[in-house]
């Protein structure tokens, strides 16, 4: 079939040229053909002798239809990794060896995207080469293995003249493109090659980040150099905080970041150039501000800056162009933030108070919420940032409600975005409004330290009488008045693929199902099954950082163990965190369930969906949730038999028979109540009325509860056994 495969290539458009690709991909994941697809001159791909490839295999990963690049940059992916497996099972040099042609013809690949993109990087529109680099980067941030990583950024260089590796090549492309979409890209690969890289690896790549940033930097009076440089700091920020806080910390490129602002602001004293090298400098500015604001995601780092660079986030965020001021103010909201909660606020002036920051940033809102040009958009893309980075603060969640125009804003840009860096940015801004964020467990040290500090404790105080509960309730109403649910509907539906916004939406949800005035909506509008969702990808998210655990465990040497105890450790925070989330959004369909019709709620298939995360609350160690699963339970059990019998499946009858002996009678009564409804399933009904079965003996316990001091427990029982009296054998031994 190869033969014929390859004899199909030359005269074919590019949708069938796809579906080539696509079944030499299906072929590539097993070792024999992928082994044949590689040796094999006859072959569509025809390596051979020819490191290079072949002339269709070329065009396909250069086209304009970026399926169809995406597509075969997998393909190459595929058979690496395929290969690389192999070589290290059976200890093949062959097989090494095409390996590193493989790598090799990844290399140009990107290179020759990557010349023919950058004579059209002023281009307001990506051009079609840009669009061909940026699928081929999306493939390999999907599909990066281990060992293509290590090969790709560390020790491989490809065959063209200039003799870029693979990680020039990423650099390159920042100094180049600065559109957002290619930064994000970027970051998403550099993120990948992190994860599967070791440790003695990644510290070679962050030397050579470093050895580009410090020479950006130090390149004094070429804006283009430092540009480039901070275009590097800043990416290396949305791959991995961690990576960029080390570049900053190191070697004095921290200092060297407010040297670079310094002499702009001498040279905008002194002269106002043409034009073009305006727009330098506004790009220069802008990477200043935005890798001060990103250094300020760290609380630590906020106590630097005030000592250090508050003074230079001040005088950006006064600079008249919008793109410089608003990544200031989101730097600035993020050290005033810190500040208050260690302390530190009497060292900021009244220009950056917490009202004139708000205002600030719903200005920008207000001024750039209609337009769509790419520089308005990144300006409103970072003053959603600042918002949601304010609405931490009590004061501000108060004036976001009352502010109409906000409001309108928010939701329409709910049900319009696509960009999961806003999605991320609205989700936890909504979530800070409710209060819906994640509970922090101190420990007693904590709380003798937090006691001590009498600044903190009066902000404390503050912030939970700005916070109680009634406050909570009014800011809910107002949201929901202002069609917060529609939109976090149509926001969970665009970004099922960030695990980040879909556990804020679901606890955002959750806060919401507790008032029960707000259920009905929440049924009306969908946000139900949309909670029932966000419980089942956030149990997909629990799973994927299990098995990032085991394969990290696997991968590590035990002579690097920091590194596996450093991925281990995220993963084993976040799967936290989603179970925590999973938890909760279980609690809140239950609530959902008991207040409103279970067979208009949750119609057909949509009720068998809810048993499982109900099923799920019966073992949890909050009386709370256990009691509510129960009365959820009882109400989907009265559907018929069809749902009781899913319910027996998922081991119900168990469970429910242990909570009757549970200490707390409301559980105790619940789980009753629903054995009660359960009884009318023949199987059920079989168990407890026969001499044969396994809880004929439990009769006893029901006529015990019958002596209740509960009278709604006296009822279910004396229900319960008024059923079973259907029996002979149940009469006689009553």
């Amino acid at each position: 079939a190869i033969p014929r495969i390859a004899s199909l290539t030359s005269q074919v458009s590019d949708d069938v040229s796809e579906c080539i690709v696509r079944s030499l991909v299906a072929m590539g994941t097993h070792p024999l053909t992928a082994n044949e697809l590689i040796v094999r001159s006859d072959g569509p791909i025809k390596f051979g002798d020819n490191v290079q490839g072949s002339a269709w295999l070329h065009n396909c990963l250069q086209s304009t239809n970026t399926d169809l690049c995406r597509t075969s940059t997998s393909l190459l992916c595929t058979l690496h990794t395929t290969l690389s497996t192999m070589a290290v099972q059976k200890s093949d040099p062959e097989s090494e060896k095409q390996c590193e042609a493989l790598t090799t013809v990844i290399t140009d690949e990107c290179n020759s995207a990557f010349l023919a993109s950058k004579y059209s990087a002023k281009d307001p529109e990506p051009s079609s080469a840009t669009l061909s680099l940026l699928s081929q980067l999306e493939a390999l941030s999907s599909q990066m293995s281990p060992s293509l990583a290590q090969t790709l950024i560390i020790k491989h260089k490809g065959t063209h003249t200039d003799g870029l590796s693979f990680s020039d090549v990423l650099i390159n492309v920042l100094s180049v493109h600065r559109n957002a979409h290619v930064r994000l890209v970027v970051s998403a690969v550099v993120s990948r090659v992190l994860g599967s890289l070791s440790e003695e690896y990644q510290l070679i790549l962050k030397q050579a980040l470093l050895r580009v940033v410090v020479q950006g930097l130090d390149a004094k009076g070429d804006i283009v150099a430092q540009t480039r440089a901070l275009s590097v700091i800043n990416v290396m920020f949305v791959a991995s905080l961690v990576l960029g806080i080390w570049l900053l910390d190191t070697e004095g490129v921290f200092g060297k970041v407010l040297d670079c602002y310094e002499q702009q602001k001498v040279e905008e004293e002194k002269t106002s150039e043409e034009s073009d090298a305006d727009d330098l400098r506004v790009a220069l500015l802008c990477g200043v501000s935005e890798a001060l604001s990103h250094y300020a995601s760290n609380k630590s780092k906020c106590i630097q800056l005030l000592k250090n660079g508050v003074t230079q986030l001040h005088e950006l965020y006064m600079h008249e162009v919008p793109e410089v001021s608003v990544r200031a103010l989101v730097g600035l909201s993020r050290v005033m933030s810190a500040a208050s909660l260690l302390g530190e606020a009497k060292e900021l002036t009244s220009e950056m108070s917490v009202s004139r920051l708000y205002e600030a940033a719903a200005t920008l809102v207000k001024e750039n919420g209609g337009d769509e040009k790419m520089g308005l958009g990144e300006t409103r893309r970072w003053a959603i940032e600042c918002l949601a980075v304010q609405s931490i603060n009590a004061d501000v969640k108060d004036l976001i409600c009352a502010d109409k125009t906000i409001l309108k804003f928010l939701m329409d840009e709910m049900h319009a975005t696509r960009d999961l860096g806003v999605g991320v940015g609205l989700a936890s801004m909504v979530q800070n409004i409710t209060c819906s964020t994640r509970k922090k467990h101190l420990t007693d040290e904590q709380k003798e330290l937090q006691s001590l500090n009498e600044f903190a404790k009066d902000t404390i105080e503050r912030e939970q009488a700005n916070d109680s509960a009634e406050r909570i309730e009014a800011r809910v109403a107002v949201l929901t008045e202002a069609d917060l649910l529609p939109a976090l509907v149509q926001l969970a539906s665009t970004s099922e693929s960030s695990l980040t916004i879909t556990e804020s939406i679901a606890r955002v949800l959750v806060t919401v199902a507790a008032q029960k005035s707000a259920r009905g909506r929440m049924v009306a509008s969908g946000a139900h099954n949309t909670l029932l969702r966000c419980h089942r990808l956030l149990g997909v998210g629990m799973q994927m950082e299990s098995e990032k655990i085991s394969a990290q465990d696997a991968r590590v040497d035990t002579s690097t163990p920091t590194v596996a105890e450093m991925v281990t450790s995220a993963s084993a925070a976040r799967a936290e965190s989603y179970a925590e989330a999973r938890d909760e959004a279980a609690q809140g369909l239950a609530r959902i369930a008991i207040t409103q019709d279970p067979n208009i709620s949750f119609p057909g298939q949509k009720c068998y969906e809810l048993i499982r995360p109900l099923m799920g609350l019966l073992g949890s160690l909050s009386e709370l949730k256990v009691f509510e699963g129960l009365l959820a339970l009882t109400n989907l059990s009265s559907m018929g038999e069809q749902v009781q019998t899913v319910i027996l499946k998922e081991g119900g009858l168990d469970e429910l028979v242990r909570l009757q002996l549970d200490d707390n009678e409301l559980i105790q009564r619940s789980a009753t109540e629903c054995l009660c409804n359960m009884l009318q399933h023949d199987e059920v009904f079989d168990e407890y009325a026969y001499t044969e079965g396994s809880r004929f003996g439990d009769l006893r316990l029901w006529t015990l509860l019958c002596g209740s001091e509960e009278e709604a427990c006296v009822m279910a029982a004396s229900g319960g056994i008024a059923q079973l009296t259907r029996s002979p054998f149940v009469c006689d031994a009553l």
